[in-house]
């Protein structure tokens, strides 16, 4: 296996098993959100329906993201067990990095020095994940 296939390999395990956090997190939140909203809106408190769909909403997102990182973690891994063009890894790596990065510029703007972390943090993988398909995609 050459270095670029074991880089991908263990990059995509990586998201796979962070994805699969964030999406069952995002379940539990949703799951959250929609009993605060069913309890507000029985007790008529709109409010608490407020922030019952604002939960809701956010964990969706959340549990959307995680099993985004699923898929594009399967689809590296399966890259990474043979030589080749790679191009649906090869895409995904690029929207993946694309889209950490305007999340770093997002919190970048924010101010907030935790949320500028999780944006570096954030986009470390997306680029290792893209150097592991170029690394892979050399070595045809």
């Amino acid at each position: 296996m050459k270095q670029g296939s074991t880089l991908l390999k263990v990059v995509s395990i990586i998201m796979i098993v962070f994805g699969a956090i964030v999406a069952i997190a995002g379940i539990v939140i949703t799951v959250g959100g929609g009993a605060i909203l069913g309890a507000g809106i029985s007790a008529e408190g709109t409010e608490a329906a407020a922030v019952g769909g604002a939960f809701a909403i956010v964990g969706f997102m959340l549990a959307f993201s995680g099993a985004l990182d699923i898929v594009v973690g399967v689809v590296g891994y399966k890259a990474s067990k043979e030589n080749g063009k790679h191009t649906a890894a090869f895409v995904l790596g690029i929207l993946g990095t694309i889209s950490a990065a305007f999340s770093l510029f997002s919190s970048l703007s924010s101010g907030d020095s935790s949320m500028t972390l999780g944006g570096i943090i954030g986009i470390v993988l997306p680029i290792l994940f893209l150097v592991g398909v170029v690394q892979t995609r050399k070595d045809i």
